[in-house]
């Protein structure tokens, strides 16, 4: 049981917000770091929200809602460089004073560096997506190796994709032979045999080719 009477003013203040604090999801970029833990960013390039669910530490939970305050307005960019320690000296009432206890959030501690590099990914592919079409001139099956990488490369990172990557997913085109597409693939919140039915169709349709086959494997 925590002791929050060691802890600062702020961070008390904090901890009487959480039964207020509405763990659903908002639709926006979701990192899914297990079954039980996720965190959810809500705005294409500057926070609007910010939203947590699962087992969390009680400090942890502190620690979002006070990363929520840091960065409201600012960039992903701004998320994506900041430190748990620079979050815990936002609520602290004397710099000299740790607002409360490292052990209280050794949980998000553990899961900070794979959240950023979420974070990194979800700032790289929001602003870079962009529509993709197959030109109607051209023939998959009559392409080089190398102009279906470069073809494949462009669809993977394009809205298309965008709400698997919002779901805390990932996605990297490994190899093609032929018709064979090999791809590294982190369904992150959503069901991966579903992710793939969907995946396999939208890629036949969208090269035109129904002999297309995707074949995946999970990230090392």
């Amino acid at each position: 049981m925590d002791n929050l009477s060691t802890w600062s003013q702020r961070a008390q203040k904090l901890a009487l917000q959480l039964p207020h604090h509405t763990q659903t999801q908002l639709n926006g970029h979701r990192i899914v770091l297990n079954q039980s833990l996720w965190i959810e960013w809500i705005g294409e390039k500057n926070l609007e929200n910010l939203s947590f669910s699962g087992s969390w530490s009680l400090g942890s939970q502190i620690l979002f809602l006070a990363l929520k305050e840091i960065l409201r307005g600012k960039s992903l960019e701004s998320a994506k460089n900041l430190s748990l320690r620079e979050i815990e000296s936002f609520l602290r009432d004397r710099n000299s004073e740790a607002a409360l206890p490292s052990e209280s959030y050794q949980d998000l501690s553990e899961h900070w560096s794979r959240i950023q590099a979420q974070l990194a990914n979800i700032s790289t592919t929001t602003l870079s997506a962009g529509a993709y079409d197959f030109p109607a001139g051209k023939v998959f099956a009559l392409l080089s190796l190398s102009e279906k990488i470069q073809e494949l490369k462009a669809f993977f990172s394009s809205e298309t994709l965008l709400g698997l990557r919002r779901s805390g997913g990932r996605i990297e085109l490994l190899d093609v032979q032929d018709f064979d597409v090999f791809i590294a693939l982190d369904s992150g919140s959503v069901p991966e045999s579903a992710l793939l039915d969907w995946l396999q169709l939208k890629l036949c349709e969208t090269y035109r080719e129904p002999s297309l086959n995707l074949i995946p494997e999970s990230f090392s």
